[in-house]
């Protein structure tokens, strides 16, 4: 029996030691491998988190890039901005230089007219004594007289006439005094019965108002306004006409009449027989120049009559602009811009202004104001 228990504790005690040393191995490649997966986890977290870094790298680089592209486009709109500002400077200064080529053409054309003239002169040149231009400028500039000018188109007319350094005096013949003209110690208003003008202001031929160099004719009525055919013929024609012969009588060169467009003497209507018997009688006296303006329907502004404000919009002559073109026709400055129609076998020229033509000269006149240019070619 004792050895059968001593077999059993020996057999335990193998069984226990290989038991341990079955354990032990066991174990120890437990523990090896928890530290390999702990190894492992911090590895894959060091990976992580340099994965992580980068991409918050790569996403700030984004960032980065984004402002940089935002700023390049804000560069970019500026440059624009200042492109299209530096376009429009170059656009304006190019207007800039188109209007003083236009003024220089202006001057160079008015320069080529002076020389040729000149050398004309000089091929034509005789023994007989040189003749003085009708508007030559006189060193104390010219004297002018005006009727009707407190009409529509004379409003215009005087005023200009006042503004010219060329002009002397102004003298103005009506029935009354007029508040109408600006004040200036230029203008002299000569009050007289219309139907005695002559006698009255050239009795026997001693001028009480002295002698002129340019006679303007504004003067003109209606129909309707006159009343009837006899009182519109006897402004129209009878007073024009002997205000045309004073105007001779006081030693005027040049006369400047308005009338209208379609002016004819062999017109079976009223108002263009007259304008053209007109017309017929002041071309006899003879002038050195005569200039004729035939304006179409007047667009006198606030002034307009019915008709005239009917068609306004359809091609009608503004007052202001015929009476700053008779202005400056009549005191010479634009002598090289004279349409030189119907000049016939008289005794002087005459320059006929039709509605087109009154408007060409007018913009001729815009054009040297805009520069300037006030003086006649010399």
């Amino acid at each position: 029996a004792e050895t059968e228990e001593r077999a059993i504790a020996e057999l335990s005690e193998h069984v226990e030691g290989e038991k341990e040393s079955i354990e032990t191995p066991r174990t120890k490649k437990s523990d090896k491998k928890e530290k390999n997966e702990e190894k492992e986890e911090e590895e894959e977290e060091e990976t992580n988190a340099e994965v992580v870094e980068e991409e918050e790298k790569v996403e700030q680089r984004e960032i980065d890039k984004g402002e940089d592209d935002t700023n390049e486009s804000k560069a970019e709109r500026v440059k624009k901005s200042k492109s299209r500002k530096r376009k429009k400077e170059k656009e304006e200064k190019k207007e800039k230089e188109k209007v003083v080529t236009d003024a220089e053409i202006v001057l160079e054309e008015d320069k080529e007219s002076t020389e040729k003239k000149l050398e004309e002169s000089d091929t034509n040149e005789t023994t007989e004594s040189p003749q003085e231009s009708p508007l030559e400028h006189k060193e104390s500039g010219l004297k002018v007289i005006v009727i009707g000018g407190s009409g529509a188109v004379g409003k215009t007319v005087v005023p200009e006439l006042l503004a010219s350094p060329h002009v002397q005096s102004v003298t103005t013949i009506g029935r009354k005094n007029y508040d109408c003209f600006p004040a200036s110690e230029k203008l002299k208003q000569v009050v007289v019965d219309m139907a005695d003008m002559k006698e009255a202001l050239n009795p026997s031929g001693r001028s009480s108002i002295g002698r002129f160099n340019v006679g303007i004719c504004c003067l003109g009525t209606t129909r309707a306004d006159a009343g009837s055919d006899k009182a519109f013929i006897e402004v129209d024609f009878t007073f024009c006409l002997r205000f045309a012969e004073l105007c001779s009588d006081l030693g005027v060169d040049s006369f400047n009449l308005v009338t209208a467009a379609g002016s004819d003497s062999g017109s079976w209507l009223l108002y263009p027989k007259t304008k053209g018997q007109l017309e017929d009688a002041v071309k006899k006296l003879g002038f050195e120049d005569l200039h004729i303006y035939r304006p179409g329907l007047l667009d006198r502004g606030k002034e307009a009559r019915f008709v005239e404000k009917l068609v306004k919009f359809t091609g009608s002559t503004d007052v202001r602009d015929l009476g700053q073109v008779i202005a400056w026709v009549a005191t010479g400055q634009l002598q090289d811009y004279q349409p030189r129609a119907d000049k016939k076998a008289l005794e002087g020229n005459v320059y006929n202004y039709s509605t087109s033509a009154i408007k060409k000269a007018f913009k001729a006149v815009k054009v040297r104001k805009s520069v300037g240019l006030t003086s006649p070619p010399s």
